[in-house]
């Protein structure tokens, strides 16, 4: 995607580039004097002014649509970009998952005072407005397996999702 990117923007350059030259081309040629001009090149001349002005809408049009494809490159990398920082977020979540899991191993208790499954209601999640909580080291070690599988779905998904754009 990025070497797609770095193509469009040369090609975008080097149009631009070739504009500057025809409309440096067509001051040079308003520069020299009338004298040397002759009279049969006139209607050619006029041609000349169509034909640069042709070529000038040409390659402003090609400008416009590397442009467009540039955007759309951009937006295409800016996607996976934050595809990417989703797939990160899982994976921290599954690590913290995986350091909960052992330290629960390492307890010999039915009740864990390490941690707790809270259900509140979310305007009063900083206060004590708990529903129910669980600290059952058992419920709790298989919360965090069933955790784990969705989140290294979710994982696999979004990796798919980079892959096939």
């Amino acid at each position: 995607m990025e070497k797609e990117v770095k193509t469009i923007g040369e090609e975008l350059t080097k149009a631009v580039e070739t504009m500057k030259e025809a409309g440096k081309a067509g001051k040079e040629t308003a520069k020299q004097p009338v004298k040397e001009e002759k009279p049969a090149d006139t209607p050619t001349k006029g041609k000349g002014k169509n034909s640069k002005k042709n070529e000038a809408a040409k390659l402003q049009e090609e400008i416009n649509r590397k442009t467009k494809e540039l955007e759309k490159c951009l937006a295409d990398l800016e996607r996976k970009k934050e595809i990417s920082r989703n797939r990160t977020a899982f994976i921290n979540a599954m690590d913290k998952l995986d350091e909960a899991a052992d330290k629960l191993k390492q307890e010999d208790t039915f009740e864990t005072a390490v941690y707790k499954l809270r259900f509140a209601e979310a305007s009063g999640y900083g206060s004590n407005s708990d529903i129910f909580t669980i600290s059952n080291r058992f419920l709790l070690a298989e919360f965090i397996k069933f955790m784990q599988k969705k989140i290294q779905q979710k994982i696999e998904e979004l990796e798919q999702l980079l892959i096939s754009e």
